[in-house]
C-alpha cells in the first residue's frame, strides 16, 4: 500500500502538489485557528483575534509554499512575497466579512449552538473558502512558472 502511494504521489506532480499543500495548509489553518481562539479566550475582539491570525497565518503559509509547495525559485523574494500578500490580504478581508458577520453581528442562530462553538464553526468554514481561493491564486498567479 506505502509503495504504491509513494509510487503516485512520484508520478503525479500536481498530486504531490496538492498533498504537500494540504498538509501544509493543515498547519496554516492550525496557526490561523489557534491565534484566533487563544485571542478570543483573552476577551480580544473578534476583529483584531481575526486580523493577528490572519497575519501569522500568511507568514506561515508564504514559508511552506515557496519552498515545500511550489518550490520558487524567484530571485526576487520581496515582490514574491508582496504579491503572495496581496492576494492573502484579499482572502483575508473575505474571511474577515465571513468572521464578523457570523460572529459579531449575526452570533449563533437563535442561541442553538454555544457561542464557542459557533465561533469554531464559523472560523473552520471560512477557512475552507479561504484555503481554495488561496490555492487558485498560488498556482495560477504568484508561483505560476
Amino acid at each position: 500500500m506505502v509503495a504504491w502511494a509513494k509510487d503516485k504521489f512520484y508520478k503525479y506532480p500536481d498530486l504531490k502538489e496538492f498533498v504537500l499543500y494540504a498538509l501544509f495548509g493543515i498547519l496554516t489553518v492550525g496557526a490561523n485557528i489557534g491565534v484566533f481562539m487563544g485571542l478570543r479566550h483573552l476577551e480580544v475582539s473578534a476583529v483584531i483575534a481575526n486580523a493577528a491570525a490572519w497575519l501569522v497565518s500568511v507568514i506561515v503559509a508564504y514559508m511552506t509554499n515557496r519552498k515545500w509547495v511550489f518550490h520558487s525559485t524567484v530571485s526576487n523574494i520581496v515582490r514574491e512575497f508582496l504579491t503572495f500578500a496581496f492576494y492573502r490580504l484579499l482572502t483575508g478581508i473575505l474571511d474577515e466579512i465571513i468572521v464578523v458577520t457570523l460572529v459579531e453581528m449575526i452570533g449563533s442562530p437563535l442561541m442553538a449552538i454555544p457561542d464557542k462553538l459557533w465561533e469554531l464553526g464559523v472560523k473552520v468554514g471560512s477557512n475552507i473558502i479561504v484555503i481554495i481561493l488561496n490555492y487558485i491564486f498560488s498556482k495560477k498567479r504568484i508561483f505560476a512558472s
